[in-house]
């Protein structure tokens, strides 16, 4: 019964999709936050791996976009530089993958594919009148994950204070009181890194169009992203604090009385952000000195840097942290988890370089710097605080890679096509 009702649903999703496009972009930001085993088709004899719920979405629909994508090239559409500096770097990926096919890169492989093709598709296909719609699609989802890891705390208060046992829908009670949010995705460290993208987001909606439901949601996702004590997101949101004010320093004026409150709510608010203190706090005791490259997230980069100096210009191959780790199991202490080894690459930075070597690394970066000069080329509010988002999250990144993730390329893909538009056009919303 549950095969046949899925079997439906595949198919009337594909006849929708065949009859608006606008059907597909709307499903995949539905489905792009839906990175918790919950949602998976789980790794069976008949499924070789966890199958999520974008990826049935963008197999059923590559009948429809590939004829697209094609006609649309040759019509009219240009690529801008970052676009081909990013299909240069897929194209060493593909190079990468073909000197060094172990399974962990081709699964790394196909979901850095399926990332580009959606980023491309997006920015390809989408309609200047579906823009706004789009926007407004991203901007409920935002909500959605902001209740939801509210939601969430509340479990976790509940739980703590033996009001109902809802540990299940908890994660993470041992580094914060009540537990830390993860809305849909697999863990509070991305939903970290999605919070401060939101936060910029929506406080920039609220700039453009004075209603007040953004900016209390924009003040929500800030206080679970300070709550939760994700110190990477947090690191990359105080960063882009301070860039976007300097690059809205003619327009934004802080007065005294605002200063003022700031300054007496951030002291209010303290044993609320009591977790998060303590965990910034740990790199001033003397036992985080001590333990030095022997904590655990520390030697994963350690680990990953040593094996990206094997092979510096090339790199070892995509995913090499994981069919590497193995050769390094006499660096791992026997009270660090089984992770430090068997995980992914916690760094952007250490797993660009690892996988692609010095070209792929200079190549990537080439793309950001360039994708990230290319949005602020009309410096209005909106565009200022979607830069600082999308920066936001890949400084973040830089110690919880958020890379393979689908959701990371169609954020980037939105973030461009958002400020791109005319700014009138979306403060109507």
């Amino acid at each position: 019964m549950e095969s046949i009702a899925l079997i439906l649903f595949l198919l009337s999703l594909f006849l929708l999709i065949g009859i608006s496009y606008k059907a597909f972009f709307v499903a995949i930001l539905c489905s792009m936050f839906l990175e918790n085993s919950f949602f998976w088709i789980k790794e069976s004899s008949i499924f070789p791996f966890n199958i999520r719920p974008i990826y049935i979405i963008s197999f059923i629909s590559l009948i429809y976009l590939i004829p697209q994508l094609f006609l649309k090239i040759k019509s009219k559409f240009v690529f801008l530089k970052h676009h081909k500096i990013l299909l240069a770097y897929y194209l060493y990926c593909c190079m990468m993958l073909i000197a060094v096919p172990t399974y962990n890169s081709i699964e790394h492989f196909g979901q850095i594919s399926l990332g580009v093709f959606l980023y491309f598709s997006f920015i390809i296909l989408v309609k200047k009148n579906d823009i706004k719609y789009l926007y407004q699609v991203l901007l409920l989802i935002g909500f959605l994950q902001a209740f939801l890891g509210s939601l969430q705390i509340i479990f976790g208060i509940l739980t703590v204070e033996n009001i109902a046992n809802l540990k299940p829908y908890v994660q993470h009670l041992d580094l914060v009181h009540y537990g830390r949010p993860f809305g849909t995705l697999v863990e509070p460290d991305f939903f970290g890194a999605i919070a401060t993208f939101f936060s910029f987001l929506f406080i920039g909606a609220y700039l453009n169009t004075q209603k007040t439901l953004y900016y209390f949601v924009g003040i929500l996702f800030m206080l679970l992203l300070f709550y939760s004590g994700v110190r990477a997101a947090i690191l990359g949101f105080i960063a882009s604090l301070i860039l976007v004010p300097f690059l809205l320093k003619d327009r934004i004026r802080i007065s005294r009385v605002d200063s003022i409150i700031s300054i007496y709510t951030s002291i209010i608010l303290i044993p609320i952000f009591y977790s998060t203190i303590q965990r910034f706090a740990y790199f001033f005791r003397l036992d985080f000195w001590v333990e030095g490259f022997m904590n655990p997230r520390v030697l994963q980069m350690g680990v990953s840097t040593s094996q990206f100096l094997e092979s510096p210009i090339f790199g070892n191959g995509l995913n090499a942290y994981r069919f590497l780790g193995e050769t390094y199991s006499s660096a791992v202490e026997t009270w660090m988890p089984d992770w430090v080894i068997s995980g992914y690459d916690p760094s952007i930075i250490t797993s660009l370089l690892n996988d692609t070597g010095l070209i792929g690394f200079t190549l990537f970066i080439l793309f950001i710097y360039f994708y990230l000069k290319n949005l602020l080329i009309a410096k209005n509010n909106r565009n200022v605080f979607m830069f600082g988002g999308i920066l936001s999250l890949f400084i973040s990144y830089i110690f919880t890679n958020g890379l393979p993730f689908t959701f990371t390329w169609i954020l980037l893909s939105m973030t461009e096509l958002i400020t791109e538009s005319e700014d009138r056009y979306l403060d109507e919303i």
